[in-house]
């Protein structure tokens, strides 16, 4: 629902559309350049890679939890490859490095189409308000 409202705020923010770096730029950092300046933007900028890095983490462990349980209960046709746990450790690193490979492999799409990423990112903004 914040990730929502951020999105109406940043759209009545900006400034004229054309002004606005294309593809491969970041458009979130130009409009908080334009309407805070760029010490502003400087310094809360690391506050927004903060809580883009500790989003990415929490999608990690639950993403990597949930093929660790699939796979733990013989859901998945791995022969409980990834339900294994780390003798020293005891987690689910298989699993964890299974989900990190597949991301980066996923991320590795926007070298090759910045369509694919575009794609991605529309399906996952209209993901957010199903819950609601």
């Amino acid at each position: 629902m914040i990730g929502w409202l951020l999105n109406i705020v940043l759209v009545l923010c900006m400034p004229d559309i054309t002004t606005l770096p294309g593809a491969g730029a970041s458009s979130f950092l130009e409009i908080m350049r334009v309407r805070i300046g760029l010490v502003g933007s400087m310094v809360v900028w690391p506050f927004v890679c903060l809580v883009a890095f500790f989003t990415v983490q929490t999608a990690l462990q639950a993403n990597s939890r949930t093929l660790w349980a699939f796979s733990r209960d013989h859901a998945l046709p791995d022969r409980g490859f990834f339900g294994r746990l780390n003798k020293t450790t005891n987690t689910p690193i298989y699993a964890v490095w299974a989900v990190v490979i597949f991301s980066v492999a996923l991320g590795c799409l926007s070298f090759a189409s910045t369509v694919a990423v575009r794609l991605n990112d529309l399906n996952l903004s209209r993901s957010d308000p199903d819950p609601i």
